[in-house]
């Protein structure tokens, strides 16, 4: 025993470990010593003569043997027989915790920078995740029993199976009682809701009187609307308010009750205020009124009772013990029914019966128009997120393998002292989640704050709400997560050091270990890095490819938008054409003005209309789809917007209401619905086979009408004038800066109604922007995760050139001797990286290649573009330079004979 503790004070000496180390070991031998006893006592030897000869084993006079003895006289009585408790078990993962913290703290800048760079990762997975939470696995706030709600779809007329449902439709699915306890009606609008010196632009739904008590809601105060509002009642102008509302226009008072609030100019009384973050049925859309359908009749502006009229969602709650499926099954009948009696409604482009389509509130938290396209772009992101901790994670491991390789000399301590390669391992692995937990506190903290700029976000002056609180999921996810982030990094170094600690005792300080691991480790920060950069860098020049991109608008960095929003301020088609009227007369007076005009749905927007026509002479075949997007305009719109006439005449101002009608066709609509000719003069009914019939007097250019990615499409125009709408659009063309231009003509619309909001003006280049929102956001993000991804993987390469210049200093020292130059020694060391990175790039290329093809459907780009690969492998080669650059240096500043020596 004598011998042996001098060997451990000896190799305590040379490896200069402090008196924490020192504390560690000393446990370890007490454990030992521990061991020993239940030894002796297993043979037969009493408790206190045990623990004599075990005391006695140690000199009085050695300091390590003083430490040991006052470990082994705390140690509580008795010590551990035999197996270890399930106390005792609990006991050492304590201690190898307690440790890790030791270890940790007695490196302060390396557990200060391992912890940011684990809560970069962990932070953003969390942020996504709480995204994902919010819009696909969170039901709404407020709402009762979820799991009993289903959504209720009506098949489109050309076939699609989640239209919208008419209330005549609704009211039937009601009546018959299949499957429901009760049905509501709900839609979505547009409004500014004005109280006494405030205005808000913002969303609102017109809901049937029943809407929140099918939702099981309770109000925050006041209640929600009564049998007596009814829908098919009279007008009762009444309102529930949004919470957030409610605080942030009425200061949260409770006399807001009774007050009053106007909408689209009409006076409603405030009756309720719905519960705090409380938004609605549109996930991610807040809503800031309800208003029930007697009062929102004329909001809507059409004939709710009308059954052609589809503008309505359903959402029924289910009665006891009923399922989706069976209520799918019974709405069948209630589906047949309705065929039977009101075909002209009922019939699809097919031949056959429309249908309802039951989902649950589960299924149909995303709108499914756009549900596939939020899922993959929320898949794109929580894989490009994943990636970068994948790749932190490779980092740390590198990370801790160069500290295990600086601790080698108290591994191997451990070692002779007793510990098994088990218990080395479980040592470092209780450093690594502490660590990790550490990253993990901060990283949910940054979560925090991130979910707090995602929930003031706005577009397009509507509040997004994004309702992405930290709840009971997202702290379990981020809990997960941390535990097996702490446990994938630092299973490698673990593993590693357990391994390596006899060699290491045995091989001195030059001894190498988990080189080849950390090499491997290195390639895959470069694939990862490889991924993120190819998709951030296809979306990039997908940007840059759509500015390129022909619309069909020439000169479109000259057009200035002006958007109204007469509609929200009450204004009926007689006083809103009065308007535009004075609008266009005061544009046109404007110095820098070439051209003006209105549109009713600025193309490459998110507003767009089809509607079925008729045209005469043609026999459409059997299910072929005769509803076409369509636009109404002013005359001067195709001048304007830089649209060539191919033929024909623009509209001019005698073509109004009461003189025959006219359209404009793009010439996709002439070749498809005259494909020898004679487009000019043809007819076309908006109005069904009975008409009237307007005639074709012109012939438009092809251009993009809803995104620059789409195919060429048939497109009908028809005058302003003709068919007048509340909702237009100024457009002018200037000859001057246009940003300057919408400035000042701001100010010259303003004058025409002070009482009414200010129009919206932007250029056309702003306008485009938003067509590009999703590409640019991915873009961004993308591009942000990868130099992130770029940064931390140069930060790993750099350390494993380094730690690989240091363990091969004797043999860089022998070629040096033996005449070899100093640029044959650097150009080694960088080969040597370019090699890791060559391997990484060979391995990335088809991966990111295979990735890039399933989010073909967002990129401008083909997914295999070759000057993006190209560029991100040059890219990573520099930064593969730029990491060796340094160590190769240092592998040849140092003089030959003082290596040789010190070895």
């Amino acid at each position: 025993m004598r011998e042996w503790l001098d060997a451990v004070e000896q190799r305590l000496r040379a490896a200069r470990l402090d008196g924490a180390a020192e504390r560690d070991i000393a446990e370890e031998l007490a454990q030992h010593l521990a061991d020993r006893y239940d030894e002796l006592r297993r043979g037969g030897t009493s408790p206190e003569e045990a623990r004599v000869l075990v005391l006695a084993e140690l000199d009085e006079g050695d300091a390590l043997a003083e430490r040991v003895r006052q470990v082994v006289r705390t140690r509580p009585e008795p010590l551990p027989l035999g197996r270890p408790t399930f106390e005792g078990r609990i006991d050492g993962v304590l201690r190898d915790f307690r440790h890790g913290a030791r270890a940790l703290g007695r490196s302060p800048v390396y557990t200060l920078v391992a912890a940011l760079v684990i809560a970069l990762g962990i932070g953003a997975s969390t942020v996504i995740f709480s995204v994902v939470n919010a819009l696909l696995l969170r039901p709404a706030v407020g709402v009762h029993e979820p799991e009993r709600l289903a959504v209720v779809y009506t098949s489109d007329y050309s076939g699609p199976r989640f239209g919208a449902s008419s209330y005549p439709d609704i009211a039937a699915i009601a009546a018959s009682g299949q499957g429901f306890e009760a049905i509501a009606a709900y839609t979505i609008q547009s409004f500014i809701v004005a109280g006494e010196g405030w205005r808000v632009n913002g969303l609102g739904e017109v809901v049937s009187a029943n809407y929140f008590d099918v939702l099981g809601v309770r109000p925050a105060l006041g209640r929600f609307f009564s049998a007596e509002e009814s829908d098919a009642g009279p007008t009762a102008a009444v309102a529930v308010i949004s919470h957030e509302l409610w605080q942030s226009r009425l200061g949260g008072r409770p006399d807001a009750i009774g007050s009053t609030v106007r909408l689209a100019g009409e006076p409603l009384t405030v009756i309720g205020v719905a519960p705090r973050k409380f938004a609605g049925s549109m996930r991610g859309f807040g809503a800031s009124v309800w208003v029930p359908l007697s009062a929102g009749r004329d909001l809507l502006g059409e004939d709710i009772a009308n059954r052609g009229s589809r503008s309505f969602l359903t959402i029924g709650r289910l009665r006891q013990g009923m399922t989706v499926d069976r209520a799918q099954l019974e709405l069948r009948v209630v589906a047949a029914r309705l065929h039977a009696e009101f075909p002209e409604h009922w019939t699809d482009i097919n031949e056959r019966s429309r249908e309802f389509t039951v989902l649950s509130e589960a299924d149909a938290r995303l709108p499914q128009q756009v549900r596939g396209a939020v899922i993959g772009f929320l898949g794109l992101l929580s894989a490009a997120v994943l990636m970068v901790l994948l790749i932190v994670c490779t980092n740390i491991a590198n990370l801790m393998l160069s500290r295990a390789s600086a601790r080698r000399s108290e591994m191997g301590v451990r070692l002779a002292l007793g510990a098994t390669r088990g218990r080395i391992a479980r040592h470092l692995l209780a450093e690594s989640v502490l660590l990790a937990a550490l990253g993990g506190t901060a990283g949910v903290l940054l979560a925090f704050w991130l979910t707090d700029v995602l929930g003031a976000f706005r577009l397009a002056s509507v509040p997004v709400a994004l309702d992405v609180p930290l709840d009971w999921r997202v702290l379990a996810f981020a809990t997960g997560l941390t535990f097996a982030t702490g446990i994938l990094f630092g299973l490698a170094p673990a593993l590693q050091a357990s391994r390596a600690a006899a060699p290491l005792m045995r091989e001195g300080p030059r001894a190498t270990g988990g080189t080849r691991v950390r090499r491997g480790l290195i390639i895959v920060q470069v694939v990862a890095s490889l991924v993120l950069l190819v998709a951030g860098g296809l979306f990039l020049r997908s940007l840059r490819v759509a500015g390129g991109l022909d619309t069909g608008y020439e000169r479109e960095r000259s057009i200035v938008l002006a958007r109204f929003q007469l509609d929200m301020e009450g204004y009926t088609e007689e006083r809103a054409t009065a308007f535009y009227e004075q609008a266009l007369e005061r544009a046109g007076a404007l110095p820098g003005t070439v051209s003006h005009t209105l549109v009713e749905r600025v193309p490459l927007g998110t507003s767009w209309a089809r509607r079925w026509i008729v045209v005469e002479g043609y026999q459409a075949s059997a299910g072929e789809d005769m509803e076409i997007p369509m636009n109404g305009v002013a005359p001067g719109y195709f001048a304007t917007m830089g649209v060539p006439l191919a033929r024909g005449r623009d509209f001019s101002d005698a073509d109004r209401a009461g003189r025959p009608e006219v359209v404009i066709v793009s010439e996709a609509f002439a070749r498809r619905y005259w494909p020898t000719g004679g487009a000019l003069g043809g007819r076309v009914s908006l109005s069904g086979a009975e008409g009237p019939y307007a005639e074709v007097i012109g012939i438009a250019s092809d251009a993009k009408y809803r995104t620059l990615v789409e195919d060429v499409q048939p497109y009908l125009y028809y005058p302003w004038r003709q068919r007048p709408s509340i909702s237009m659009t100024l457009v002018v063309r200037t000859a001057g800066d246009p940003e300057r231009f919408a400035a000042a003509l701001r100010t010259q619309l303003a004058g025409i109604a002070p009482a009414i909001a200010p129009p919206v003006v932007d250029t056309f280049r702003q306008h485009l922007a938003l067509a590009l929102l999703p590409q640019r956001v991915a873009a961004m993000l993308l591009s942000a995760l990868g130099l992130l991804a770029l940064a931390i993987a140069a930060v790993g390469l750099y350390g494993i050139i380094a730690f690989t210049v240091t363990q091969r200093a004797r043999e860089f020292a022998i070629r040096i001797a033996l005449g070899a130059a100093a640029r044959q020694v650097r150009a080694l060391v960088i080969r040597d990286a370019l090699k890791l990175i060559g391997t990484g790039v060979l391995i990335g290329v088809p991966v990111a290649a295979a990735l890039a093809m399933l989010v073909r459907g967002f990129l401008i780009v083909p997914p295999i573009d070759p000057l993006t690969y190209v560029a991100v492998a040059l890219l990573l080669a520099l930064c593969g330079l730029l990491a060796s650059y340094a160590p190769a240096r240092r592998a040849t500043a140092q003089d030959p004979a003082s290596t040789l020596r010190s070895e």
